[in-house]
């Protein structure tokens, strides 16, 4: 857990992945909330391993204040795009840019909302569906609606035979 980009050395933890473990693809989730750093590193990491496919997934839970409110974190659903549209300005084919949505009582009945964000106003072609588990800080939230779950998880098989969503690319 915890955000990876909190870290000032992921670039130099990627270079050793490639050196001494010849890793071909990185993948690394983020919560976007530090856009500058992310750009900066991610842009690092690509120009430094020019063979390297990269994929960062964005943690994105709720639409505005809502995602502030589950992620306990104001001004984050900001940052996240802030920093989505940072990446999606690299414009490297070696990068891919995801979207996982933790589902939860506390966004299970705005899931249609999210898939229509995430497409209509941020074109994004990959999103992914897990149901939160372990222990978040608040047990409820455990207790979501599998139904409303799966129909969000029906909508993304959907979109990904409708051509709207390409899949989740962890190897582009």
């Amino acid at each position: 857990g915890g955000e990876p980009f909190i870290r000032n050395d992921i670039a130099d933890i990627v270079r050793a992945y490639v050196v001494n473990a010849g890793i071909k693809s990185v993948q690394i989730t983020t919560n976007g909330w530090f856009t500058e750093r992310v750009e900066r590193d991610v842009r690092r990491i690509l120009k430094a391993h020019p063979k390297l496919a990269v994929s960062i997934t964005m943690s994105l839970d709720a639409i505005g204040p809502d995602h502030d409110r589950i992620r306990r974190l104001p001004g984050l659903f900001n940052h996240l795009v802030d920093t989505f549209r940072a990446l999606e300005a690299l414009k490297s084919d070696r990068l891919a840019v995801n979207f996982n949505v933790t589902v939860s009582t506390l966004n299970q009945d705005r899931l249609d909302e999210v898939y229509d964000f995430l497409t209509r106003d941020l074109h994004a072609t990959s999103i992914g569906a897990i149901a939160v588990r372990g222990n978040p800080l608040d047990p409820e939230t455990k207790k979501f609606d599998i139904n409303k779950y799966k129909a969000f998880a029906k909508r993304i098989e959907t979109g990904l035979r409708d051509g709207e969503l390409r899949g989740y690319r962890g190897n582009p």
